[in-house]
């Protein structure tokens, strides 16, 4: 019998590890919440460039093989040798020395163009300053700049400037160094001709410390030149490690940003752009000059500029995106329409010159349908910020956020920072639902503002806690100086203690009795979320919380919920990828959200149906480039200590970020969804559980777990 039980025991551990890897591969194929998928003819995330049968000892054609630090490299070429238009093509055994170009500005490369860089630091000196190619490839025929993953390339204050080019990958480059170029690489650049369907993924730029005022890393811009638009665009896994040093972050407002996304609103457009995955990093050392981490003195992603021409920016889709110590917000906008950024996660932004320590946020007027969903923003001044005197054109909406210990820039002046949502000077309309403001001074708070006739705010189905300070004598979940005809609705909010928690033009509602009896607030609640480990940054509510299906999606005075504009705005809109059920509703774990019924408050649907799977749009996906794949796996530096434990776990993530860590039990079932590297496992009872460990790039590790 014990032989018995013992199989059966094992047989059961095998089911649940199927099962749990099952329900890990089922997974949406495009995790993003909101965020379509590329409807490309090939799959710009997973494509992969394979080495030629008849290397290493003899040359391909199209592929220009160039290691100028191996011992045969040349580029003379010898009789009988197969070469191209940039002379000969090189090949491993016997490598080019140079890159394959005739001037800097106007090489064309056509259809198929292979240039595989192996090695090699190029500078002003060796190569070009500035080079303007002209790669022209096809659906069937990308051309390819390809740094070999093994010993990669890198350039120094050289600016490539891609511009009248298509369908063209760009991949395992560095650009490290240099203090003199305002960018590293741009697209369209000044020139004529469209620029569609490019690729930017695995590069690194390290060290960039341009202190000369304005711009980007990496520019996506349209130009005034003749069918210059700029389309079709990925960005994917790219890091901006230490961009931004080299002058006093306190004293001086210099807006470099990793990407700049601005087209013209009368001409040329910037439409259809994913930048995804990407990373801005510290350095190993704090810069000199002021003593502080870096990673960048501006904005992770800007979409829009402030200038009139500017707002030719529409369908711009950020996700997936890591942001520490920058001196700007990780996601921000000015004049842009369909702007999506969704599963960031921004921490411990400077409140210093030009920054108000926001993580994300809007200026200048003239946003229209711009989104921030499921995002985190923590550790800093302000999770979401608007500020300027522009009238809007249409609304914005901050949904299922997480905004916690934003504790940063606490004052009694007029500019209330330490908070949530900040709302400045003429705001236009906002949608603020289902997110969650812990651990600050203030939940949602808007200065002395002045507002036009068609201006609104809708407060629904957030929660509310530990809102307090020590300095800022205002400190209140919701402070709203002066409306000025606003049209305001407060309706279905949880607050975890209610002591005049809302001010509205200066008059505070002393109980939340007195508060429901306003004719624009209705059904709010106080009471403890009952969050799962709050201690542990876990915001996930437990089964007798009062969030339960208590939220609502029935606004006042007959506007539409939010998750439905969602849909209404995209269903038919010839620039949306797929149809946008598949993306949306869903809640901060990727479930299934309730549209038309009963929703909880909050970002989390608690006992929410199993996510329902998209089509996936890449038939042939690669393990170690796709991220729709369940199968790419974190490295095995990470670790779980100490294991077996009747108490404690620590998640030790090696140089991975954690985006999330799921616990299930032996049969595969989801108990327990944290996102700090160390929890309580004490209410477990004894026995075997696995453990899903999520990087913020979404790989995965999967650890088997035995308490005690």
């Amino acid at each position: 019998m014990k032989l018995c039980k013992r199989k059966i025991y094992f047989f059961l551990i095998i089911i649940g590890l199927i099962c749990i890897q099952n329900q890990l591969h089922s997974q949406n194929a495009w995790s993003y919440v909101g965020i379509p998928y590329t409807d490309w003819e090939y799959d710009p995330f997973s494509i992969k460039l394979e080495k030629p049968d008849d290397w290493p000892s003899t040359a391909v054609e199209n592929y220009y093989y160039v290691a100028p630090n191996h011992p045969n490299a040349s580029d003379a070429i010898q009789s009988g040798e197969l070469t191209g238009t940039y002379g000969r093509y090189g090949y491993p055994d016997r490598p080019r020395k140079t890159i394959p170009s005739n001037s800097w500005i106007g090489d064309v490369y056509t259809p198929g163009t292979i240039i595989w860089l192996k090695g090699g630091n190029y500078n002003a000196t060796n190569f070009h300053r500035v080079w303007s190619p002209q790669f022209q490839g096809n659906n069937n025929n990308p051309i390819w700049i390809h740094g070999d993953p093994e010993e990669k390339p890198v350039f120094s204050n050289v600016i490539l400037g891609m511009y009248n080019s298509q369908h063209t990958i760009v991949e395992n480059i560095n650009w490290i160094g240099g203090n003199t170029t305002n960018a590293a690489l741009t697209l369209t650049r000044d020139r004529e001709g469209p620029t569609h369907h490019i690729t930017l993924r695995n590069l690194l730029f390290e060290n960039l410390k341009y202190i000369g005022g304005g711009g980007a890393i990496v520019g996506l811009t349209s130009n005034s030149a003749s069918n210059a638009e700029l389309h079709n665009v990925v960005a994917y896994k790219n890091t901006f490690k230490n961009c931004g040093g080299g002058y006093d972050w306190a004293t001086r407002d210099n807006d470099h940003h990793a990407y700049k996304v601005n087209g013209n609103i009368n001409g040329n457009q910037v439409y259809k752009v994913w930048i995804i995955e990407n990373k801005a990093l510290v350095g190993e050392n704090p810069d000199p000059i002021d003593g502080l981490y870096k990673s960048l003195s501006g904005n992770l992603v800007q979409v829009g500029d402030q200038i009139a021409s500017s707002g030719g920016n529409h369908h711009i889709f950020v996700a997936g995106n890591y942001q520490e110590f920058s001196r700007q917000a990780l996601g921000w906008t000015k004049r842009a329409t369909d702007v999506i950024f969704s599963t960031n996660y921004c921490t411990d932004s400077y409140t210093l010159a030009g920054g108000n320590g926001q993580c994300y946020g809007h200026q200048y007027g003239l946003g229209d349908y711009n989104w921030w969903i499921n995002n985190v923003g923590t550790k800093s001044g302000v999770g979401w910020q608007h500020t300027a005197n522009d009238p809007m054109k249409g609304p914005l909406f901050i949904i299922g956020n997480l905004f916690y210990n934003n504790r940063d820039n606490e004052s009694n002046n007029n500019w209330r920072l330490c908070s949530g949502v900040t709302l400045f000077s003429q705001h236009g309309e906002h949608y603020i639902v289902n997110n969650i403001f812990d651990s600050s001074c203030h939940g949602i708070w808007s200065g002395t503002n002045r507002h036009g006739s068609n201006d609104k705010t809708h407060i629904y189905n957030n929660i509310f806690t530990n809102i307090s300070a020590t300095i800022d004598q205002t400190s209140r979940a919701i402070t709203f100086d002066t409306t000025n005809g606003l049209s305001l609705y407060i309706g279905n909010n949880l607050f975890d203690t209610y002591n005049a928690s809302v001010s509205i033009s200066r008059t505070s509602y002393n109980t939340i009795e007195n508060l429901n009896t306003q004719a624009w607030a209705i059904d709010n609640k106080v009471g403890d979320p009952l969050y799962e480990a709050i201690d542990q940054g876990n915001f996930t509510t437990l089964e007798d919380s009062p969030t339960i299906n208590a939220g609502t999606q029935t606004y006042q005075a007959g506007h539409t919920d939010v998750y439905q504009q969602y849909i209404d705005r995209y269903k038919d809109d010839p620039f949306y990828p797929g149809n946008p059920v598949d993306y949306w509703p869903k809640d901060y774990l990727g479930r299934n959200r309730v549209i038309n019924g009963t929703i909880d408050i909050g970002p989390y649907e608690f006992g929410a149906d199993p996510v329902t799977t998209p089509p996936n749009p890449n038939p042939n996906p690669d393990p170690e480039t796709d991220p729709s794949n369940p199968e790419e796996e974190l490295d095995n530096t990470i670790s779980l200590v100490p294991n077996p434990t009747d108490d404690r776990i620590t998640i030790n993530m090696g140089q991975n970020i954690l985006r999330e860590i799921v616990i299930y039990d032996a049969l595969g079932k989801r108990l327990k969804t944290m996102v700090e590297t160390t929890t309580s496992i004490a209410n477990l009872s004894a026995g075997l559980y696995f453990v899903k460990i999520v990087s913020v790039d979404k790989k995965v590790k999967i650890k088997k777990l035995i308490k005690r």
